[in-house]
């Protein structure tokens, strides 16, 4: 266990069980504090959220930095949620939803196998996101104008966390 420990209950009851890593630094989050603090091939951030939207919004701002350069993937109770940056391509059952949501503005040039189109599209957060969209083939593909790097998230079923472990593994 990595982290400041403030929310820790009962730390006596882990004492023994697992290694716990108290960090006093306040920063960063507990989740950040992990991330740096750790090496691994690819990372699954499950329960940093607490319940609390202020929790999820911190923990969304840490995917972001630290999803676009390694494998980083939040699993929430309902969803799957990926850091894109660049082009974005994904397997999955024709019909699932696909959301594409911009942390900043980033525009597309093109998108194959979703149901609205990003063609020409610029997100913005706070003016135009990609929520509700679908999956209208097994794959779908987003791609960014040439250039583009702008982070955005992509929010599908948690269902295929292992589609998105195998693709990983390559």
């Amino acid at each position: 266990i990595i982290g400041d420990m403030d929310s820790l209950k009962n730390r006596e009851h882990w004492a023994g069980k697992t290694q716990l890593i108290a960090m006093t630094e306040q920063d960063t989050t507990d989740f950040e504090k992990c991330l740096y603090s750790t090496r691994a091939p690819m990372r699954i951030e499950m329960g940093m959220r607490g319940g609390r939207l202020d929790h999820t919004l911190g923990a969304l701002d840490v995917l972001v930095r630290y999803g676009q350069n390694s494998p980083l993937a939040m699993v929430s109770e309902e969803d799957l949620i990926l850091v894109g940056s660049g082009d974005f391509s994904f397997d999955v059952e024709a019909g699932a939803r696909v959301s594409v949501h911009p942390v900043v503005p980033v525009k597309f040039a093109e998108s194959r196998g979703l149901e609205f189109p990003l063609i020409g599209v610029e997100l913005v957060p706070g003016i135009r996101t990609g929520v509700c969209n679908k999956a209208i083939s097994t794959r779908f593909e987003i791609t960014p104008e040439p250039g583009e790097k702008s982070p955005y998230l992509v929010i599908i079923e948690k269902s295929y966390l292992n589609n998105w472990m195998r693709a990983g593994e390559r």
